[in-house]
């Protein structure tokens, strides 16, 4: 149901529309994070709001620059992180 939404949204309101609500909800994330971590203003459900409209635009996102590249993009981007946290624990030994 969500893809067929998505797909529809994006023939609605255009591809660069929806870039610039990514871009939108980002801001508003990053927001939501830094008041929650930092001064204490924001709650944890606020932080999820963000989180969830995040990513609803992500997946409209994966539809515009193409699924398979986000995933090989996540495959290598979760072993370089892998790796840090090997190099990482390795160093507390």
């Amino acid at each position: 149901m969500s893809q067929h939404l998505y797909r529809r949204v994006l023939q609605h309101f255009g591809d660069a529309a929806q870039i610039q609500q990514t871009m939108a909800e980002c801001g508003e994330l990053i927001t939501a994070l830094s008041h929650y971590f930092a001064s204490g203003r924001g709650t944890a459900a606020d932080v999820a709001t963000e989180i969830a409209d995040v990513e609803i635009m992500c997946a409209q996102m994966r539809m515009i620059v193409g699924s398979e590249l986000v995933d090989l993009e996540k495959v290598e981007k979760l072993a370089q992180l892998q790796a840090l946290l090997a190099d990482e624990e390795q160093r507390a030994i």
